[in-house]
Parts: structure tokens; C-alpha cells; sequence
């Protein structure tokens, strides 16, 4: 059988990684044989080796980093690696290198919907065996660099349903765990706080609607450069104790559970929304910019809401639509979405088809199995 090494060379904890633990898991358990390379410091280090999977030390600085070139030989070498699959652009040369070397396969899971930089480009186009594309509107960033649409096979991530389960928390308990009364409606979202995720966008949205809704809390769930700026625009509109901000955290399920209402407020390119199907599948009605992926996962008034990206107002008014609608309704969109994850977005899904993917096509050109996976 053949040994597949996953590499994630990222220290912080992010959707890429989220995605990694999750098919590591679930690829064990469906009988392939794997390990991963990753930094020591890595959240991803802890949960692998916790969930009895194999992890090795890797840390890349970026393509110029010898060390680690040298790591990664003795990692393939010594492990007899038949397949190398990177996640990160800074990975691509180092894993190309090996490739030649040891004679390995050599997939990418390209994560971003931006446009490909030439080198990057030429890279995918005759060095990498095959790309993995989380979303199809990766795989069309892709094709419009000129990369051969029969190279990509589309496999969407999945979470697992054992884990965000909403019957296994209590919400008011949650709440007050973050200091939020128990009469307050939580409007949440999580990832990284960066100008290309919105949280400035939500936070406009969030002031518009206080004037109506008096009763709301506004809860990010993550850290970044702009964490200073919004506690410092809650404090001038003087609403930072309706404002909670988390930091860095792993118990996403437990802090999901304190949200009602979902937002990913997307000002950016998003390819996917991994965070989206988090939410969802804790039965969260949510609400999300109609940009890249996300309308592969979200369909308008089923099973969730979409809204024009930059637009506080927009977003202000479909929250209001939520906040308004009666329960019944609110709580189809969610029964919905988790139904949605269920179908499409599971572990489960994700690690069956990246194991079908892995044994049947044997990465020559069997383009069947490629073309039942679009």
C-alpha cells in the first residue's frame, strides 16, 4: 500500500490546518497509510499525534530554506513516502525537488481561488502530478491560468459530525462562559481577523442593527491584525461590552454553540468557507458573502442566506431578516444546512473520496474516476 506523506508547514492554526487533522483522521481510519510533516509548534503536531497519527517535525521558513529541503529528503527516505501532498505555495519547490529525486508522486491541494503566479504556475503545469481543489471555483482559478482542467479533481472538505454536534453543549452555559447574558442574541463568526475576512464589515452591520436590536452580542472567535481596531471602535461607539472578542481558540464546538446567528462576512477572495460548514453543521442559520466557493455550499433561502460582499447594509438587513422571521422558519435554514453537511460536507465524504482518489487512480491518467468527482 502506498505511504502518503500530508505536509502543513504552517506554525498557527487556520482552515488549511482544520482541513489536514480532519482527512489525516479519517484517511487512517479508512485504511491508508499515512503520516504528516509539520512544525512541533504547529496546533496540528498536538492533534495528530493525540489522534494517533503519525507526525514528523518539518519546519519551512520559506522555498530558500535548506534545512529544511535536507528534513524533508530524510523524512521521504527514511519512510519510504510514495506520495508527497502539499498544501502551502512555500512548499511547492521543496516537494517538486524530492519528487524528482525519490521518484515520488506529487499532488497539490491548492486552497486559494487567486490568480496563479508565473512560476507557480509553470510548477503546477509540469512538475505536480495533480492538483486537489477544494472548490470548484479554485479549479476555474486554476483553468483560466492555463492549468489542464483533466489536472484537477475537485474534493470538498468535510467536518466531522460526531464533533459539531449542538446536542452535545448548552448554549446558555456557553454564553455565560463568555460572560454574554443569556437574553442576548449572539451574532458570531470565526477566523482570522484580517481586512480580507470582513470583521470591520460585520462590526458596521452590527451598530446598524443595534438601533433596532438592542438585545444583540457580537462574538469573533479568533485573533489577528485587527483585533486592536474593532475593541477600539467598540469602545468609541461605546458598546464594548457587547462585543466579545476570543483570541486564538481550538474548542470550536463549544463556542459555536453560543451563536445564533452565523456570519461570514467575507471581503476577500474565499475559496471554500470551512468555518462556514463548521457552523452548519452545529445547526446555525448563517449568513455568508456570495463571492468564490461559497455559493457551492450555500443555496439562497435554504439552507442559508447569501449577501453582497463590503456591503454593511446589505448584511445588516439579512441579519434582520433572520432576527425577524418566526423560529420555524429561521430553524428550517438550519435543519437545512446541517442536512446539507451531512450529504456533502462530511469527514466521512471528504475522506472517501480522497481514498477513492488514492487507490483507484494511482495517479496515472485513468481519467474516470477524475471526471465522476467534478
Amino acid at each position: 500500500m502506498k505511504k502518503v506523506l500530508f505536509l502543513y508547514t504552517n506554525t498557527k492554526w487556520s482552515g488549511i490546518a482544520s482541513h489536514g487533522t480532519v482527512l489525516a483522521r479519517a484517511l487512517i481510519h479508512s485504511g491508508i497509510n499515512v503520516i504528516v510533516g509539520c512544525p512541533k509548534e504547529s496546533p496540528i503536531y498536538e492533534n495528530c499525534a493525540i489522534a494517533g497519527v503519525p507526525v514528523y517535525h518539518l519546519k519551512l521558513k520559506n522555498f530558500m530554506d535548506i534545512v529544511a529541503l535536507f528534513r524533508l529528503i530524510y523524512i521521504v527516505y527514511k519512510h519510504g513516502v510514495d506520495v508527497i501532498v502539499s498544501n502551502l505555495g512555500k512548499e511547492y519547490w521543496h516537494v517538486a525537488f524530492v519528487s524528482i529525486l525519490l521518484r515520488t508522486k506529487f499532488i497539490i491541494v491548492r486552497h486559494q481561488a487567486n490568480k496563479l503566479k508565473y512560476v507557480t504556475n509553470l510548477l503546477i503545469t509540469w512538475l505536480c502530478d495533480h492538483v486537489i481543489a477544494v472548490s470548484g471555483a479554485v479549479k476555474a482559478a486554476l483553468t483560466e491560468c492555463g492549468v489542464k482542467p483533466e489536472k484537477v479533481t475537485v474534493i470538498y472538505s468535510g467536518v466531522d459530525l460526531s464533533v459539531f454536534d449542538r446536542s452535545k453543549f448548552n448554549s446558555l452555559e456557553t454564553k455565560k462562559s463568555l460572560s454574554i447574558t443569556p437574553d442576548r442574541v449572539v451574532i458570531g463568526t470565526s477566523g482570522r481577523l484580517s481586512a480580507d475576512k470582513g470583521g470591520l464589515v460585520l462590526f458596521n452591520s452590527f451598530v446598524i442593527l443595534l438601533k433596532k436590536f438592542p438585545h444583540l452580542h457580537l462574538l469573533f472567535i479568533g485573533d489577528g491584525p485587527l483585533k486592536e481596531v474593532i475593541e477600539r471602535e467598540a469602545a468609541s461607539n461605546d458598546i464594548s461590552q457587547m462585543v466579545t472578542i476570543t483570541g486564538f481558540r481550538t474548542d470550536m464546538p463549544f463556542l459555536y454553540s453560543a451563536i445564533d446567528i452565523f456570519v461570514l462576512p467575507t471581503s476577500g477572495l474565499e475559496s471554500f468557507g470551512f468555518s462556514l460548514i463548521e457552523a452548519m453543521a452545529m445547526e446555525i442559520p448563517v449568513i455568508a458573502s456570495n463571492v468564490g466557493g461559497i455559493p457551492e455550499i450555500i443555496t439562497n433561502n435554504h439552507n442559508g442566506l447569501l449577501v453582497n460582499q463590503n456591503d454593511p447594509a446589505a448584511l445588516a438587513d439579512s441579519i434582520a431578516r433572520l432576527l425577524e422571521n418566526s423560529s420555524s422558519t429561521t430553524s428550517n435554514i438550519a435543519k437545512n444546512g446541517r442536512s446539507t453537511v451531512e450529504q456533502h460536507f462530511s469527514a466521512q465524504s471528504f475522506s472517501d473520496k480522497f481514498a477513492r482518489f488514492l487507490n483507484e487512480t494511482q495517479f496515472l491518467n485513468e481519467t474516470q474516476f477524475l471526471n465522476e468527482t467534478q
